[in-house]
């Protein structure tokens, strides 16, 4: 299959100024035999446009975040997570095998057997690829209906589960498609209690770089946010699939299953009380709960009895099981671009990287880094074994793209990548990261939108490209009323969209109320360069009474026109 040059940015004369950015439609499980890169024939992407003034290549390339570097458990092989796909490699010699166009699915397990790699998509989709043969092997669709608000693969891809909407947890057999597990995990009283409800708002698009109205409709029904990453809920499978812990931060709620038993079982009360703890699996019946502020808080408990284990000396935000069981791959809140490699047998911590993806087997780390280069190095002897740089995969889908009035600079962002590139040459200029919208208001005067760590809007910033220089202008925070929340933030031209919600107080016996007892929303449109309010529209939503599954008892006919958007 022909994948043509990625990271390929034309100026073309159509009906207007268009700016194109060449991304075949490649279907999951496809992929480029060659074994070399997913680049292509750059002869056949120009013929595809007409009346082309320049073109040239992104330098540096626009990669994306690289979402996991794994080895197989015979540390045969490797795999390189993207944003748009995954690439395969030999460890011995480290060459690539093959790349796959796979963009927005969950991350990718290999077998047991380390003979095949398992893909999913978010509604379970499943793609089974043969390693030695290097070739799709099958395809099976786990739900037919409905989606799902979670879900994720076991540690060796054999199982899925999925969080339906109706609130089941499920969970299948990759291989047959065979569901062996269906339970209701929340009853009603647990589901008042945390606050989950069949009613709110949810943005009508996903938020591209082309044009496109925007707005807000309500849902009345958890199938709205089916496979759409807004629920919250994520699982954790102890190593040998035997337990499932499902945490949802945003509802504060934790769910433990016993697959073997099929059946939900009590979690470890250390889980409810810390809920801003990461915690993972490290064995197949311990589990660390680390503080991220506070290494003394942190340890490793028994699961799901609960009995301390060890206490650690470690405070992290973020912590991952290696495939070399006694690694965890943690990131702290003293540096947020940073990972290190942490020895929970030991006690010690090895290893810092900015900027990268890590893994461990036997004494071998690999460190992947935003610039492509994956490095094999020995853990002991700190001495590098092998190393490659991987080409510049497909352009992920664009999330913005502005270019100044004379078409001089150019300022394009993927998820969580982002720059301001020159158009004549395509060299970077400035880079960006969590970049959510940009603006030109002069060829000099760039104002660009973007997002905290934590998820919350970041000051608004004007930015010289001249100059390469950045200013804080205004906060979008500090614009709110303290007695609202912040939902999201959509950028327009010379004005930022920032959707309200007024506070939500959860009380002891289960219920929600607001203040005034009407929960209020607001729309404020604010001006890029200054924040001063343009306009305001504001209602008060009227939540529906559900049954069911969750869906209002209302005429298909009167629910369509009920979800229409609210601008």
């Amino acid at each position: 299959m022909n994948l043509r040059k990625p990271i390929l940015v034309s100026i073309a004369l159509l009906t207007n100024v268009a700016l194109t950015g060449v991304v075949p439609a490649a279907r999951l499980g496809q992929a480029d035999h060659r074994a070399e890169s997913p680049t292509g024939q750059e002869e056949s992407s120009k013929e595809q446009l007409h009346g082309v003034l320049s073109s040239a290549h992104l330098t540096p390339a626009l990669r994306g975040v690289p979402h996991q570097v794994r080895f197989s458990s015979d540390g045969e092989y490797l795999v390189v997570q993207l944003e748009s796909g995954i690439y395969i490699l030999k460890r011995r010699p480290l060459e690539i095998q093959t790349w796959i166009y796979a963009p927005d699915i969950l991350p990718a397990r290999f077998s047991a057997d380390s003979k095949t790699l398992i893909l999913a998509t978010r509604s379970l989709a499943i793609t089974r690829w043969n390693l030695a043969d290097n070739r799709r092997v099958d395809e099976t669709i786990l739900k037919k209906r409905d989606g799902c608000l979670a879900s994720e693969l076991s540690p060796h891809g054999d199982l899925a589960a999925c969080l339906d909407p109706s609130l089941v947890l499920e969970l299948y057999r990759t291989d047959t498609g065979e569901r062996i597990l269906g339970q209701q995990i929340f009853t009603e009283q647990e589901r008042l209690a945390a606050g989950i409800v069949s009613t709110g708002l949810i943005p009508r698009n996903e938020g591209k770089a082309y044009a496109e109205p925007f707005g807000y409709g309500f849902f009345y029904t958890l199938e709205d946010l089916a496979d759409r990453e807004i629920f919250g809920a994520r699982f954790l499978f102890s190593p040998d699939s035997h337990f499932i812990l499902m945490l949802d931060r945003a509802h504060r709620t934790a769910v433990c299953v016993d697959v073997n038993a099929r059946r939900k079982i009590r979690c470890p009360g250390s889980i409810k009380d810390h809920w801003n703890a990461t915690i993972c699996f490290v064995a197949p019946n311990q589990i660390a709960v680390l503080d991220p502020d506070n290494p003394e808080k942190s340890q490793i408990l028994e699961f799901p009895g609960g009995q301390l284990v060890t206490k650690l000396d470690l405070a992290a935000r973020i912590a991952t099981p290696a495939t070399q069981s006694n690694y965890l791959i943690v990131g702290g809140r003293d540096k947020w671009n940073e990972v290190r490699l942490f020895d929970w047998h030991a006690g010690r911590t090895l290893k810092p990287q900015e900027d990268a993806q890590l893994d461990v087997t036997g004494e071998t780390l690999a460190a992947y880094s935003r610039q492509g280069e994956l490095k094999l190095v020995h853990v002991a002897e700190d001495a590098l074994e092998a190393q490659i740089v991987l080409p510049a995969p497909l352009l992920p889908s664009l999330r913005v793209a502005n270019a100044s009035p004379t078409l001089d600079t150019l300022v394009l962002g993927v998820r969580g990548d982002a720059a301001l590139f020159r158009v004549a040459t395509g060299n970077q200029i400035m880079a960006f990261r969590r970049l959510t919208g940009a603006w030109f208001a002069g060829d000099v005067k760039l104002y660009i939108a973007e997002s905290r760590q934590d998820g919350l809007p970041a000051p608004i910033k004007e930015v010289n490209p001249n100059r390469e220089t950045t200013t804080d202008t205004w906060s979008p925070t500090f614009k709110s009323d303290p007695q609202f929340t912040i939902l999201d933030t959509h950028t327009s031209g010379p004005a930022l969209f920032a959707l309200e919600q007024s506070s939500v107080y959860v009380f002891p016996d289960g219920h929600t109320d607001s203040p005034g007892h009407q929960p209020m929303h607001k729309l404020r449109a604010l001006d890029m360069k200054t924040g001063r309010e343009l306009w305001l529209r504001q209602w008060v939503h009227h939540a529906r009474r559900c049954g069911g599954r969750g869906r209002r008892a209302v005429s298909r006919k009167n629910m369509v026109r009920s979800a229409r958007s609210v601008c």
